[in-house]
């Protein structure tokens, strides 16, 4: 227990809720706490997953609730469902953790994950080609439902535990799941190659941990909004950099998958001139206007502005004046390719006018002309054309007004 108590790991809880499959892990984690509860002045609670996968699961269930029962320490078990898949039991396992927390008021949730772990989670990372990130191994602790989830063995080898009274699982024996492959086949064929493969791992995973605690520092420095990246901000960081700011904002939408080939032309959107509005997936895309970039939801879309023009002077209205030749006739449309406005004495194309002018790109998009005999006599809401600022002191003219609904 010297390592929970020289790195303080319970300091701040009293009551725990310990993650235990009845495999050597977790019932060495178990007896450890259980032993030293009243020195750690804690209240222990355990959490069981039933898989339902082997022949033995309720037998073992029902003999670590026997157990618990006797030494009066609370028992929650849930029952997996539906088909089994390593992703799927691991979401379902957490997801009933921290129900188990909140409904019973524990402060954190304890697991047995240990270095031989830690090895075998970089290295599958590795073989899926992951981001350097992601290669940073398992945290011993980190924030999670109302509290913290602690990893206090994480320093430790499975071969360090010599508890008798667990339950050996032999699926952990079958190589169907990949973790298995590189537990049982590939670790052990790479460290005849070099005995000290596992240590190399563990060194490398620390290495990349330094390197990013470097970089998240660096991002956070730099005091970008949450929801908004500022474009000048970005683009003034080194290209490297630029990369893991991408990255880490990225990272705030774990609803989004990004490959490599989409991110790279992302950032090179980003890093280009000019506006964009590209679709990542069917429910967001990128936005980039003349100040910011950012992830908008389609679920969520933005307000568009409706104008009315009316002939008749509005009553208590804010409204806009625009000169028509008289009994001319007019309507309303959205923006058309080609679309040419005469501004300045220039007859300039729409799309060139909104790219000076920095124009933002929803307000683009939603873009009304008002069209007076085939001509743009305004962009309501954006400019006036010269046609009309040229009648407003003739003697024949119609006044139109326009207002936002």
């Amino acid at each position: 227990m010297e390592e929970v108590k020289n790195n303080h790991l319970f300091d701040g809880h009293s009551k725990i809720l310990i993650a235990l499959s009845g495999g050597i892990d977790s019932q060495t984690l178990f007896n450890l706490l259980y032993k030293f509860r009243k020195e750690l002045n804690l209240e222990i609670g355990v959490a069981h997953v039933n898989h339902k996968v082997r022949a033995e699961s309720d037998d073992e269930e029902n003999i670590l609730r026997h157990r618990m029962s006797e030494i009066d320490v609370p028992f929650y078990c849930d029952y997996f469902t539906g088909e089994f898949t390593e992703s799927k039991a691991r979401d379902f396992r957490y997801k009933f953790f921290q129900k188990v927390m909140e409904e019973n008021n524990y402060t954190c949730l304890v697991t047995a994950h240990h270095s031989d772990d830690v090895v075998e989670t970089v290295f599958m990372r590795q073989l899926r080609g992951s981001r350097l990130r992601y290669l940073t191994g398992i945290k011993q602790r980190q924030t999670f439902a109302n509290g913290e989830l602690i990893r206090p063995l994480l320093n430790f080898k499975k071969s360090d535990f010599d508890t008798k009274d667990y339950f050996d699982d032999y699926t952990n024996y079958k190589n169907e799941y990949l973790r298995n492959r590189i537990r049982n086949l590939y670790i052990p064929e790479l460290e005849k190659e070099n005995p000290a493969f596992k240590k190399s791992i563990l060194s490398l995973s620390k290495e990349v941990d330094a390197a990013m605690d470097i970089i998240n520092n660096s991002i956070k420095n730099l005091n970008f909004e949450k929801d908004k990246i500022d474009l000048e901000k970005f683009l003034n960081q080194d290209r490297s950099l630029q990369y893991f700011i991408l990255q880490d904002y990225l990272d705030n939408y774990k609803d989004i998958s990004i490959g490599r080939d989409q991110f790279d032309q992302l950032l090179h959107i980003i890093r280009k001139s000019g506006q964009f509005n590209q679709r990542i997936n069917k429910n967001y895309s990128l936005i980039k206007d003349d100040k910011n970039f950012y992830l908008a939801s389609d679920s969520l879309p933005e307000s568009k502005i409706e104008y009315e023009v009316s002939r008749i002077k509005p009553q208590n209205l804010d409204y806009k004046e625009i000169y028509i030749p008289k009994d001319a006739n007019f309507f309303v449309r959205g923006r058309e390719v080609g679309d040419r406005i005469l501004l300045n004495g220039i007859n300039k194309k729409v799309k060139r006018y909104f790219i000076d002018q920095k124009i933002p790109l929803k307000m683009r998009e939603n873009a009304q002309m008002l069209v007076v005999e085939g001509q743009i006599y305004e962009i309501l809401g954006i400019a006036t054309s010269d046609l009309s600022k040229s009648l407003k002191n003739a003697k024949m003219n119609d006044t139109l007004y326009y207002f936002e609904r």
